[in-house]
């Protein structure tokens, strides 16, 4: 097996050598956007076979935009027309190239390539003879050749590459390797992965030693982590801190790996998608938008008691200080410290309800570009103030948060919404129609044995309500589900459910009480107001 260094990899590559021949399909106006449909070429084999490489690119219809933006998503899915059309509405030039294949008129791969098509390719982590037989190696030649296109034949004088999820393993590489880009975006993607290697005990040796030998192959040809420190170009990293997908403690230690000149995102109160706000911050860094903030997030610790010190010049209505005890648990509870200003910034008091714990900490600076501190670490020992647990994850008057949601959302979630708001008698809630909340696990709750949890809600609709809860979230997030029927009547209505009212969605299994939830999700059919969310 060849195993190759970043630089061997692509030292024969060039993305020029081949004629793009560009061959538009497709154009049509889509409410105020013009998307165009177009094959290029890909691989030229020696048999004269080639890969006929479907683009999308949309532009406005009016005015001169020169401003492009590569848009690398989820190789296994047909190219998002929707979300190319809301970024090229903010003047952008955008494309996306399609990796998936056969079908919906996608990337048409010639025989010698058939093993790109999604219905049929190997996993992420396949290795053959190197990592050369990996899709991921062929998608990046295109996604690099795409960029050819762009500059050459939309009219682009600036590029930038956006990584989404999935797609930031080849977003990562193509920063990594190519100099024609001015600015890169991951958004909701690893910086960090892992080679999957077989725990079982009765490997022989010489089966491990040639599994070590493919994962060393894997992590130094296509791991993320072995490109950030080549990537030239400024990088913003927008990642939730409540990510299933993404371990935001490992993204934490490689953003530290990036250039200077690059920012960090940590979304406290989302499922990897973006609120409208943040949308807001990813363009204005697409449009040249330059951070000049400085802060600095320290800890203390003072008889016992433990604080969190940010040093910023930002107003206390741009700032915010969030923290989570024992924050190795992939399902993290993140809480909102109360701020106290201070001659040079904001203090902040951190609760603890173990003597002896672990607490991760971050800051998140609001503006144009919206910023935050990598993580801050605090080791707590022998606190002398120790919080009592209580059975409250939500009030709308004590504080906490709760994530809004929306059952299939994407990561452009502009419409995903929740507020404050005002129910029967004048009782504030949260309103929406999708919430979620890590606090059922959180230190801070009691936990029985048998999980039950309450709450009240308030709507003039007669309709159904589902909860789910999540049991090992970030693991193997086995889904359990039941619902319940509101009346309608405006009034407040508690709704009570408890283990044995759940099923698991994938076989309708019942729960039981070695099934411990991590996360607990409520949807209903039209907007409704929910608080007192209370574990029994």
């Amino acid at each position: 097996m060849e195993i190759f260094t970043p630089n061997q990899l692509w030292a024969e590559f060039d993305p020029a050598t081949e004629q793009l021949d560009s061959d538009v399909f497709a154009v049509r106006d889509y409410d105020g956007v013009e998307v165009k449909k177009l094959y290029f070429n890909g691989t030229v084999f020696p048999s004269g076979h080639k890969t006929r490489v479907l683009g999308v690119v949309c532009r406005p219809s009016e005015g001169d935009a020169t401003k492009g933006v590569l848009v690398v998503g989820d190789y296994r899915k047909p190219v998002c027309v929707d979300d190319l059309v809301a970024l090229a509405k903010n003047g952008f030039v955008v494309m996306s190239v399609d990796y998936a294949g056969r079908g919906n008129l996608g990337t048409i791969y010639p025989e010698e390539q058939d093993y790109l098509n999604a219905d049929v390719a190997e996993s992420l982590y396949y290795v053959g003879n190197s990592v050369k037989d990996n899709k991921i190696y062929e998608y990046v030649k295109n996604t690099r050749r795409a960029i050819g296109y762009m500059l050459e034949e939309e009219g682009v004088d600036e590029l930038s590459v956006v990584g989404v999820e999935s797609g930031s393993f080849i977003g990562t590489i193509v920063l990594g390797t190519d100099n024609r880009i001015s600015r890169g975006t991951v958004v909701f993607g690893p910086l960090y992965a892992t080679y999957p290697l077989n725990e079982a005990d009765n490997a022989e040796l010489s089966e491990r030693l040639a599994e070590e030998d493919v994962a060393r192959a894997w992590t130094m040809g296509l791991a993320p982590q072995s490109y950030l420190m080549q990537i030239s170009a400024p990088l913003y990293v927008v990642i939730s801190a409540n990510s299933a997908n993404v371990d935001i403690v490992e993204a934490g230690k490689m953003y530290y790996r990036v250039n200077d000149d690059s920012r960090l995102l940590i979304l406290p109160t989302t499922l990897d998608y973006l609120p409208q706000k943040y949308i807001d911050s990813v363009v204005a860094w697409l449009k040249g938008e330059t951070v000049e903030e400085n802060f600095d997030l320290t800890s203390f610790e003072e008889n016992g008691s433990y604080g969190l010190k940010l040093a910023t010049k930002s107003s206390a209505e741009n700032t915010s200080v969030w923290y989570c005890v024992n924050p190795s648990h992939p399902a993290r509870y993140w809480t909102k410290a109360d701020l106290t200003p201070c001659e040079d910034g904001f203090t902040a008091s951190v609760d603890v309800y173990e003597k002896d714990c672990e607490v991760a900490a971050f800051c998140l600076i609001d503006g144009k570009v919206a910023v935050s501190s990598a993580l801050t670490e605090v080791k707590v020992h022998n606190a002398a103030n120790v919080r009592l647990p209580g059975n409250v994850v939500f009030s709308g008057a004590g504080g906490q948060s709760l994530i809004p949601v929306r059952e299939q959302s994407g990561w452009w979630g502009q419409n995903i919404d929740a507020r404050l708001a005002k129910g029967f008698l004048g009782i504030v809630g949260m309103e929406g129609d999708g919430f979620a909340t890590f606090g059922i696990c959180d230190p801070s709750v009691k936990r029985s044995q048998s999980f039950t949890v309450s709450f009240d809600v308030c709507t003039d609709v007669r309709q159904k309500l589902t909860i789910y809860v999540v049991c090992g979230y970030g693991c193997d997030n086995t889904t359990y589900v039941c619902t319940a029927k509101l009346i309608g009547d405006g009034k407040w209505q508690r709704v009570t459910v408890e283990t044995t009212d759940f099923h698991r969605v994938d076989d309708s299994r019942p729960m039981t009480d070695e099934d411990r939830p991590d996360c607990l999700e409520i949807f209903s059919e039209s907007k409704v107001i929910v608080n007192n969310i209370i574990v029994v």
